[in-house]
């Protein structure tokens, strides 16, 4: 069986800096006190870590904006934002410099639900989104020959899930280096030429690790109460180790 694992420094510490920089770069809030739910745009995403080495976790996040998507929503006293799944209870979701996150527990969960509860009583439709399930790897070689850099690599599953997207990021179990590989449908498989898992021929049992995103999308317009470009999303996020080798 492949091994599993999560690493510290991960595509989704990248992630959270680079919305950070993003938030530096729109630089502007507003209070939804008095912001129509059919004005405010959101962002939902569930995460699910499976970890080897480390509590496996499940994270909300929902980016709320106003209109144009450059204003940044910051819910006032009586408006929340709360997440569930299909197994775990409702969530509120608490404010972080870049926008709502909450933690849940249990990484075999099937769906997520988003909704918006304003302080006049209503609520938002909610938008659901299914969870890609654990994959089922069925690669059975993690020893890779480097073939003067022409060798292939096939990481390959079992249970592809219909619409959703792959992408991949390389670095060296030792450190930071990443290739960012192209994003492609969920087929059940993905092949990475040798010379995008390292720099230069390797030294012998050189260790590397792919950092494996599955992402779905639910229907666009998700929620109807909020602006139409309102999207809800969810990503499995698994780590893959393997060792190259310098021959054929």
């Amino acid at each position: 069986m492949v091994p599993l694992v999560f690493a510290s420094n991960s595509p989704m510490t990248r992630r959270l800096s680079f919305s950070f920089f993003v938030f530096l770069a729109a630089c502007k809030t507003e209070s939804s006190d008095g912001l129509a739910t059919s004005a405010i745009k959101a962002d939902y995403t569930v995460e699910v870590r499976d970890r080897a080495d480390a509590p496996s976790d499940l994270k909300f996040q929902a980016f709320l904006y106003k209109d144009d998507s450059s204003t940044y929503v910051q819910l006032s006293d009586g408006d929340r934002v709360v997440g569930w799944t299909d197994a775990a209870p409702e969530t509120t979701m608490t404010r972080s410099i870049t926008g709502y996150y909450a933690d849940a527990m249990g990484v075999d969960r099937k769906s997520a639900t988003f909704k918006l509860y304003r302080a006049d009583g209503s609520t938002s439709a909610g938008a659901t989104v299914g969870i890609p399930p654990v994959p089922a790897f069925t690669t059975t070689s993690l020893s890779v020959p480097y073939a003067g850099g022409t060798g292939v690599f096939d990481l390959a599953w079992s249970n592809p899930v219909a619409a959703a997207n792959v992408h991949v990021f390389v670095d060296p179990c030792n450190g930071i280096s990443t290739t960012t590989l192209p994003t492609i449908p969920d087929t059940g498989s993905y092949k990475i030429t040798t010379k995008d898992l390292t720099v230069g021929v390797p030294a012998a049992d050189t260790c590397v690790k792919l950092t494996v995103w599955r992402e779905v999308y639910g229907s666009q317009a998700p929620d109807p109460a909020l602006r139409p470009e309102s999207t809800v999303k969810a990503a499995r996020i698994d780590e893959v180790r393997l060792t190259l080798q310098p021959g054929n």
